[in-house]
């Protein structure tokens, strides 16, 4: 979806022909929604991989041989990354032998396999490369990421032979976290991307790659990944290209139409929250998962005279949420955060890249984190209320929801602040195809149709 917006107008400019390189994980909505845009993909055999594994879900995976269980873990992992990495580095020599691509549209540069790879071999042919960020990544975030996956301390951590050898050869892919030296990626596997060039130099920090050059969606973004240490050159502020989605739903949208659809009464103040994906992103089992979640709906039906409206992310299974919101009174919608957030009074969600957009259209915001995470991004942002106690949650909102002085106190400072933080002109996706464009012409590369 961050993708979309930015084909489009490469399409409409004429000068190129945009085409996409699907992961293997894609779904059957992603691939609908591509043929409906008329975009090109280009990797035919992730298709067939989806249909092959959406004819049979419940496929277990392959029990490894017994003569593989013998290898001890440690010497599996490194052949394993040894395999991988050249098996993305030979998918990518292929595919640009195949294709006449002039430069390239990334998520990020630190993903080691296939984008570090694509990254490495297109530079040999002064290709270039441009990173548009979907979501903030905090190295913070990362690290607990880590932490709370089985055995994440281990896998991580220095108690390994193998990561105390990769952290003394290469310290600045150590990252101290409450207390740990951990590895973005386990030391063995590590050492074989550093061995076959695809490895970052700064796996914690977005950017922390080869990419020629990286959009940020704001000043405090860019001032955020300097101090990671992110070369200042190498970013260039041009706003996010779905935020031009709000941008122009605030100019064309029918707002009472939306409302009306929803189920939302006139007098009615609309809470809207993007529910944590604790259990999907593997931070909380799914028992404490759903012990949250019921908490928070639980909550917000206390609140007097307010309509709920939750947003779901692409990983959450409607079915799973639709009877929790069906006992508390809420509403799942089908549209995107993007078109919902300009109805909603107040936003709520934890740690979450949505915070931004709320800022930027003036919607005072609860993060919630009763789940110990403690991340600094929203310490200081406007209008943005950090609540970490559990029995502080319904005087918040409702301190919101009620007292007009406090609420507009709050709309003002994030309209003050606000350009700090979000791009929003409705020209995010122009900047960021100009930016592109000034790289391919400026590579070794001739420009022409292709």
């Amino acid at each position: 979806m961050e993708m979309l917006p930015i084909a489009q107008k490469i399409f409409s400019d004429g000068h190129y022909q945009p085409v996409f390189y699907l992961s293997r994980n894609v779904t059957s909505d992603q691939i609908e929604l591509l043929k409906q845009y008329q975009m090109d993909i280009i990797n035919k055999d992730a298709l067939d991989i989806h249909q092959s594994n959406s004819t049979n879900p419940e496929k277990s995976p392959e029990k490894s041989p017994f003569w593989k269980q013998m290898i001890p873990f440690g010497v599996r992992e490194v052949i394993s990354a040894w395999r991988e990495y050249k098996q993305a580095l030979h998918r990518v020599k292929e595919l640009l032998q195949q294709h006449d691509i002039v430069a390239l549209i990334l998520v990020g540069d630190r993903h080691i396999g296939w984008e570090t790879a694509i990254i490495k071999e297109s530079q040999q042919k002064s290709i270039p490369s441009l990173i548009v960020p979907f979501a903030w990544s905090d190295p913070d975030g990362n690290a607990e990421f880590r932490l709370r996956k089985p055995n994440g301390l281990w896998l991580h951590g220095m108690n390994r032979l193998s990561n105390r050898i990769a952290a003394f050869f290469q310290p600045q892919w150590v990252y101290e976290y409450k207390g740990h030296k951990l590895l973005f990626l386990p030391g063995g596997p590590s050492l074989i991307a550093k061995l076959v060039g695809i490895m970052p130099e700064k796996p914690w920090s977005l950017g922390g790659g080869k990419a020629n050059k990286m959009a940020v969606e704001s000043q405090r973004i860019q001032c955020a990944l300097v101090d990671q240490d992110i070369a200042s050159e190498k970013l260039l502020v041009t706003g996010k290209p779905s935020h031009d989605q709000i941008y122009n739903d605030i100019q064309e949208a029918d707002h009472e139409t939306l409302r009306a659809e929803l189920g939302i009464e006139s007098n009615q103040k609309v809470l809207l929250c993007s529910l944590p994906q604790l259990a999907e992103h593997h931070l909380l089992s799914w028992p404490e998962h759903w012990k949250e979640i019921e908490f928070l709906l639980d909550t917000f039906a206390q609140l007097e005279n307010v309509a709920v409206v939750l947003s779901l992310h692409p990983k959450c299974d409607r079915n799973a949420y639709q009877p929790l919101a069906d006992k508390y009174g809420a509403v799942i919608a089908d549209e995107r955060f993007y078109n919902i957030l300009p109805i909603c009074d107040v936003f709520v969600s934890t740690f979450s890249s949505t915070v931004v957009a709320a800022i930027g259209l003036g919607k005072p915001s609860v993060v919630v984190d009763f789940y110990e995470l403690n991340y600094s991004f929203y310490d200081d942002a406007p209008g943005v209320v950090i609540v970490d106690q559990k029995n502080l949650l319904h005087p918040n909102l409702t301190k919101l929801l009620t007292e007009t002085a406090h609420y507009t106190q709050m709309v003002q400072t994030q309209k003050t602040h606000a350009k700090q933080w979000i791009l929003l002109d409705g020209k995010a996706t122009e900047r960021v195809t100009h930016e592109l464009y000034h790289l391919i012409k400026t590579s070794l590369i001739t420009p022409s149709i292709k």
